[in-house]
């Protein structure tokens, strides 16, 4: 448990501080745009390669070097089709049908990282795929940009997690995608009011405001933010947040997807932009 220190002038640290991170996302989503304005320009791939099946929003199936190889792509995250646990989440099916339109020529490039492979022995790359112009575009920066994802950085890979978190930044800006209802009335819960109406919400995008009881990281690097309500929990990790800057008796407001696991009821904060000021 991280422990609490005297408030004094703590608030406008936090103030600050958020108010600095949200400036250099807002000169991220600049960036983005220049960049979709040149075309959204991306260094051509050594070689294009058979896509076999698109499984969901970030995984695929591609044919190389003789066989078939499962591909997540690196950087981003998004709403789940066919979870074990979670099931299908909201967005999920919208994020998979851009996923098979923008590989609708039936071929990818893949740009690697520093990580070839996860623990599940599937590969970790950037799909890229021919723009109109005849240059080459990152799919997950097109799906990021229509609010069809969010950006997840899982070091060591981390050397293009700002495109697209700028690009997220572009589309939560204009309500795009996932971000589109975030601002609605009807998605802001409170922890006590979601006791009530949890099993209707599953899998849905919801605005959750908790006074926060404890914050709490592992050895692993997993954080665990748990209300004062005793009934929700925000899994985090390492890197999406400053989580020293948050302390018990703190609002904490996330736009998230409402999930459920034998640890309870949850929502998944995996994007510095889920934070709603």
């Amino acid at each position: 448990m991280l422990r609490a220190r005297g408030r004094g002038a703590a608030p406008w640290g936090r103030r600050w501080s958020g108010r600095v991170l949200w400036a250099l996302l807002a000169l991220l989503a600049l960036g983005s745009i220049l960049l979709s304005l040149r075309g959204g320009q991306a260094r051509a791939p050594g070689k294009l390669v058979p896509v076999a099946e698109v499984l969901d929003g970030d995984t695929i199936r591609v044919r190389l070097n003789g066989k078939v190889e499962t591909v997540r792509y690196l950087y981003v995250d998004t709403p789940e089709l066919h979870h074990p646990q979670r099931g299908e989440e909201e967005f999920g099916r919208e994020a998979w049908e851009a996923n098979r339109s923008l590989l609708a020529s039936g071929e990818v490039g893949l740009s690697f990282d520093r990580q070839r492979r996860d623990k599940y022995g599937r590969l970790l790359a950037t799909p890229m795929v021919r723009s109109h112009d005849g240059g080459w575009v990152w799919v997950t920066e097109e799906l990021a940009r229509r609010g069809l994802c969010l950006a997840m950085e899982v070091p060591p890979n981390d050397s293009g997690t700002w495109r697209i978190r700028a690009a997220v930044a572009e589309a939560k800006a204009n309500r795009r995608g996932l971000w589109g209802p975030s601002a609605s009335r009807g998605r802001g819960y409170t922890e006590g009011q979601l006791k009530s109406v949890a099993g209707k919400l599953l899998g849905r995008w919801v605005r959750v405001s908790l006074v926060v009881r404890s914050v709490s990281v592992s050895r692993s690097g997993g954080v665990t933010i748990r209300g004062d309500g005793n009934f929700l929990f925000v899994q985090s990790y390492r890197g999406v947040w400053d989580f020293d800057s948050i302390r018990p008796g703190d609002r904490l407001v996330i736009w998230g997807c409402l999930s459920r696991s034998p640890r309870g009821w949850h929502v998944r904060w995996v994007d510095p932009a889920q934070r709603m000021e």
